[in-house]
């Protein structure tokens, strides 16, 4: 009865574990980019993330530290990125991925892709900028810093006559498009010029978008084994949940760790050198002895007359040593004549 039922609270613990796990594994928390849309709270999509999906583009938040090697990547202002990751981010675009990057300082990505810093500037969407994406404003965009020396002038999207706040970096298969002004891509740019570029790259990189909220301080939940394939997350948390369990089961057949009381186990000679200890200083050892030979005597019943000269010498005990071994004596006699352990 008793394994039947710890097999019916195994099975029961391992499917609501299961359905935990499915939960985690699917559902990522994350914090979320700096530029989510007012009132969407802090797990809201962002204004981007609105906008394109309202125009039926699938839209993710990714809480890697790698960019897939297909489709499109929307990066804000990414904070620390390594170098090691930056040169992951560029084996993805060589193989196919496509960038969309806003970042007005240096970091080992911009670096990597030879872009430079220069002045600051009102940048116009060129000729090149405009056939790209048609949607774009003719209206000027202030960019707090430009990329200078720009090799190829119709690699310039948004531009001023010597800089670019908007430049396209080829990269094997993919493209990185690396704006100077991250303001474009934040809330209050969505509606002029951010969906503009962000959607037509959309359309043609397959109608998904991940936008990178691990640089902007989000994370799996189940943290580094996260990055794992799916099977073996699921493998690993449920091997867990076994081992813990068979550990409870072990636990309960094997019994408590805490040591059984003793006192029930001691015998009456030991509870006599406690008593006499007790009152030997006071010369009141019969207030001892003489009561427990009468438990003795209705202990044996009509049995009393074979050790009543034991109980006797028990009655008038002098000291401890002699009380005690009437003890023994009656002990023995007792076991004798009843044919028990006591």
């Amino acid at each position: 009865m008793r394994r039947s039922r710890d097999i019916w609270i195994g099975a029961a613990m391992l499917a609501v574990a299961a359905a935990g796990i499915g939960l985690l594994v699917h559902s990522p928390h994350t914090a979320g980019p700096p530029y989510r849309l007012e009132g969407h709270g802090s797990l809201g999509l962002s204004g981007l993330g609105a906008g394109l999906r309202s125009a039926g583009i699938g839209v993710g938040a990714s809480v890697a530290p790698t960019i897939p090697s297909h489709g499109l990547t929307v990066s804000v202002e990414p904070d620390e990125l390594s170098h090691d990751e930056a040169a992951a981010w560029l084996r993805s675009v060589r193989s196919g991925a496509v960038l969309l990057l806003a970042i007005d300082h240096p970091d080992p990505l911009t670096q990597a892709l030879g872009l430079r810093y220069g002045f600051p500037g009102d940048a116009r969407p060129t000729p090149t900028g405009l056939r790209a994406f048609p949607a774009l404003r003719p209206a000027p965009v202030p960019a707090a810093t430009t990329f200078a020396d720009v090799s190829s002038r119709d690699a310039v999207i948004i531009g001023t006559r010597n800089a670019a706040a908007m430049v396209l970096v080829p990269v094997g298969r993919g493209s990185v498009w690396v704006l100077s002004q991250p303001r474009v891509l934040t809330n209050a740019g969505i509606a002029g010029d951010g969906l503009a570029l962000a959607l037509p790259l959309a359309t043609r990189t397959g109608g998904t978008v991940g936008i990178d909220a691990f640089h902007q301080g989000g994370s799996p939940t189940l943290g580094s084994l996260a990055y794992l394939p799916r099977w073996v997350q699921l493998l690993i948390l449920e091997a867990a949940i076994v081992a813990a369990l068979a550990a409870i089961a072990a636990a309960r057949r094997l019994g408590s760790t805490v040591p059984a009381s003793g006192h029930a186990d001691r015998s009456t000679v030991e509870l006599v050198r406690s008593l006499a200890a007790m009152h030997r200083s006071a010369d009141r050892l019969g207030a001892v002895t003489a009561p427990l030979a009468q438990a003795y005597r209705a202990r044996l019943g009509g049995l009393a007359d074979q050790a009543e000269p034991a109980l006797r010498e028990l009655e008038s005990a002098a000291s401890a040593p002699t009380a005690v071994r009437a003890c023994v004596r009656i002990e023995e006699i007792t076991r004798r004549v009843t044919g028990g352990d006591r």
